[in-house]
């Protein structure tokens, strides 16, 4: 039996709404902005991948839109390292904009 949503499940899944309809209405198009070697699915499969561990991060809307095989390249890294990724990608979003 799943468990219910907690307080932070509940404020991921808001945001992610929140980044969903952002995302539709600035005409970006819905496809895997990761800019480093992987298999990318493009446009299938697409998850909210953060700077940071979501039980360690305030602000759940700073995520960069990443297929499932390039969120699972980052999510082992150091920290810093996944930090650095998810913010390099969110600057040329907001660049591109």
């Amino acid at each position: 039996m799943l468990e219910p949503l907690g307080k932070k499940g509940r404020e991921n899944r808001k945001a992610n709404a929140k980044l969903a309809k952002d995302f539709i209405e600035s005409g970006q198009a819905q496809v895997c902005e990761a800019n480093f070697p992987h298999e990318c699915t493009r446009y299938d499969q697409l998850t909210w991948a953060h700077n940071a561990k979501r039980r360690k991060k305030p602000d759940l809307t700073h995520a960069a839109l990443l297929c499932q095989n390039a969120h699972n390249r980052i999510e082992f890294l150091p920290a810093d390292e996944m930090k650095q990724i998810v913010d390099e990608i969110i600057e040329r979003r907001k660049e591109a904009a």
